[in-house]
């Protein structure tokens, strides 16, 4: 697993052994980073999807589909983002966030798993994406 999903498994981060501030540090930069996932991949299903209007007719079903699957992405990140404010034990308040102290490792595993499915997802959209413009191009 990539570093960044790796991190979010290592218990020596995450356990009572931390310091709170670093741990406090670690939620809010994991919080911040779920909302500009969830941003980007929100503000690109809706540029494609008005983008999809200017392109020529037969790309256009090819473009509404790279839309509805960053609008799928942003959901799934936006439902998990909400599941971290109804599993809290200790309550540290960031950027609007309710969410425990200690992540318990489950609840990381999970994430560490959605960020790897996005992950994966985006590959196959910078895929068929470079594939109509390439055929854009050539026209």
């Amino acid at each position: 697993m990539r570093d960044g999903l790796g991190g979010l498994l290592k218990e020596e981060l995450w356990d009572t052994h931390s310091k709170c501030e670093d741990i406090e540090r670690r939620i809010g930069v994991n919080d911040t980073t779920l909302l500009n996932l969830i941003d980007a991949r929100r503000s690109a299903g809706v540029y494609l999807k008005e983008a999809a209007a200017f392109a020529p007719e037969e790309y256009q079903e090819s473009i509404n589909l790279l839309s509805t699957n960053y609008d799928e992405m942003a959901e799934s990140l936006k439902k998990f983002r909400e599941q971290s404010k109804k599993t809290a034990t200790e309550k540290v308040h960031y950027n609007e966030i309710d969410t425990g102290r200690n992540f318990s490792r489950d609840f990381r595993k999970k994430q560490a798993e959605l960020l790897k499915q996005v992950l994966d997802r985006e590959r196959v959209i910078v895929v068929a994406a470079e594939k109509v413009l390439k055929e854009l191009r050539a026209e």
